[in-house]
């Protein structure tokens, strides 16, 4: 499963994650008009995700570590008094229809529709602990590569953590331009353009920033070059 920038790395943190986006959920999707049926699907994934991820889990682990003691016990030295297995207590499951396979992909996917509406904002985001990046690492700026191929320049970037970053280009001489596809939110890039003379190999030169909150920001890299023969 694709990573979200949002949901933490961790198990322990996105069961967390769950909770807090659970509590906060139906208000500010009822504000945002996200309709009903899809707010309570969404609480009952949420619901069964928690039940299953964190309470029987962890019921289930302490049963298993309880049933690793017995072992070394029952294999261990002669003497001793005879004691029975422990029970494993389970707990019991939410009191709502089992939901469907693919539950935290459709948390994913309501979370994409309500930075769609109109009316999101980054604020209304940081209530929902849906505008956090729990992946960025430490680096100034984006580093990426070229490699020429047939009549184009492909990119492998590495945006750490940022939503994405915006590419830059000149050639013959002009004036920095941005690669028109951009801003590029996945690992590559790709500058297809024709020819400025298709009679004649053209240096292309990049230089990369990160992508967030709707524009560029930070410090440009150091500028590579490409050259694209005919």
């Amino acid at each position: 499963m694709k990573h979200q920038l949002y949901f933490p790395p961790r198990r322990g943190e996105q069961n967390l994650w769950l909770a807090h986006f659970r509590e906060h959920l139906p208000a500010i999707a009822t504000r945002l008009g996200i309709p009903e049926p899809e707010i309570a699907e969404a609480l009952a994934d949420i619901q069964w995700l928690l039940w299953v991820r964190r309470d029987l889990r962890t019921a289930l682990d302490m049963g298993a570590q309880a049933a690793a003691a017995y072992e070394r016990t029952l294999c261990g030295p002669l003497g001793g008094p005879s004691t029975a297995p422990p029970p494993i207590v389970l707990p019991s499951p939410p009191d709502i229809p089992p939901v469907p396979p693919g539950a935290l992909k459709r948390v994913f996917k309501l979370v994409r529709r309500i930075k769609l509406r109109p009316d999101y904002t980054e604020s209304l985001g940081k209530q929902l602990g849906i505008e956090d990046n729990h992946y960025r690492a430490d680096s100034p700026v984006p580093t990426f590569r070229l490699r020429v191929e047939v009549g184009r320049v492909v990119g492998k970037f590495s945006r750490y953590g940022y939503f994405g970053v915006w590419v830059e280009t000149r050639r013959g001489g002009g004036d920095w331009e941005p690669l028109q596809a951009g801003p590029f939110s996945g690992s590559t890039f790709i500058d297809d353009r024709p020819l400025l003379d298709p009679a004649l190999p053209e240096v292309r030169q990049y230089r990369l920033r990160f992508w967030e909150d709707s524009q560029p920001v930070g410090e440009w890299t150091d500028i590579a070059s490409a050259t694209v023969s005919p």
